[in-house]
């Protein structure tokens, strides 16, 4: 396993995401959860969309960073790469 799939696996974020769709699984209410991390879920059907009107699909990316103030170099480089990527994307 890379280190990537190992960070993943332990990631507390992730893990909290797990039980929210395991509890949604198993009956006991509603989650709010990536689509894209509760494929499995879903494709086998032990999860619904449900309210599929109100969740529009978000396409992109999106970056949350400290404010303007005192920015790292390479964080402006970045957020100036995807900008520059998003633009010509469109």
């Amino acid at each position: 396993m890379d280190v990537r799939a190992q960070w993943r696996e332990h990631d507390p974020c992730r893990q909290w995401a797990r039980h929210r769709e395991r509890a949604a699984a198993d009956g006991l209410g509603l989650a709010y959860v990536i689509e894209s991390e509760a494929g499995p879920l879903l494709r086998s059907g032990e999860l619904v969309r449900v309210l599929e009107e109100w969740s529009p699909a978000a396409e992109g990316l999106y970056l949350y960073h400290p404010s303007h103030r005192q920015m790292p170099a390479a964080l402006r480089a970045l957020i100036e790469m995807l900008q520059a990527a998003r633009r010509t994307r469109h």
